[in-house]
This record gives structure tokens, C-alpha cells and sequence, in this order.
């Protein structure tokens, strides 16, 4: 059996197979349809919504902040903030210390629709809500090992 460092290759198989199969439930095509259904009518892409979660999380933010927070580059955040400013989802302000630096918030409506898109975002494949409470309980028991 190889090694690589402290890991072998047969952990870094097992490791790559469970990622495999974590990144399969959250492509299962009834979550990927009930996010397309979403921004089908509200009307928006899937950067622009993420970014509307991301604000509901955090509070209204600098532009550069939620480039570094959603790992993307400032100019994209840009792109993401262009369709929320349209639709009035979003506002930006220029930073009351720093007018260079432009603070994007989430208006009245974009809050609801970012808790909207929050509760789409967190519903579970359905393959994942048959299992018994007991299966559940178990897998969110093992996930915690990984926190």
C-alpha cells in the first residue's frame, strides 16, 4: 500500500469515494430542479441569490468583503450586484469613512427573498428525507465529527 505523507491511498480513495457521494445528494436532480424553479422566478442567476443568502447572513458588507467571503474576484461581485440593484434587492452606499469603498445591503424585499432562497437552499434531496430519524440521527452524528 502506497503513502502519501500520513494519509494512505487506500484513505484517500475512501475519503475521495464519500466526497463523491456527499457532492452526488446535492446534485440529485429534485434539488437541482426545485434551485432552477427558484431562480426561474425570481427571476435571477445562481451567483446573484447566493450573494442574497450571503448578506442575509452577514449583514450588508463591502464589496470587496463579499468578494472574499463568496471567493470570487471584486470585478464578479460587481456582476452579482448589478441584477440585485435592478430588481431593488440590494442597495450600495458608499462606505461613511471610505467613499471609495461601496457597502452593499439588502433592502425589505431582498431580505425576504434572500430567506426565500435560504429555505430552498436548505431543503434536503429527497432521498435524504425518506431515511428513519434513527439513519439521520446517525449520518448528522457523524457529520458532527467532521466540525
Amino acid at each position: 500500500m502506497m503513502h502519501m505523507g500520513n494519509v494512505t491511498v487506500r484513505d484517500a480513495d475512501s475519503a475521495q469515494m464519500v466526497w463523491r457521494q456527499i457532492r452526488r445528494l446535492m446534485a440529485e436532480p429534485d434539488v437541482v430542479a426545485n434551485d432552477h424553479r427558484f431562480m426561474r422566478r425570481i427571476g435571477l442567476t445562481a451567483g446573484p441569490v447566493r450573494m442574497l443568502r450571503a448578506l442575509l447572513s452577514s449583514g450588508p458588507q463591502p464589496m470587496h468583503v463579499l468578494a472574499d467571503r463568496l471567493g470570487c474576484d471584486k470585478s464578479y461581485v460587481t456582476g452579482l450586484v448589478r441584477p440585485l440593484l435592478a430588481k431593488s434587492r440590494v442597495t450600495l452606499e458608499p462606505d461613511g469613512s471610505d467613499g471609495r469603498v461601496k457597502i452593499v445591503s439588502l433592502t425589505a424585499e431582498g431580505r425576504d427573498l434572500a430567506r426565500d432562497a435560504q429555505l430552498v437552499y436548505d431543503t434536503p434531496p429527497m432521498v435524504l428525507s425518506a431515511q428513519t430519524p434513527e439513519t439521520l440521527e446517525r449520518l448528522r452524528a457523524l457529520l458532527d465529527m467532521l466540525q
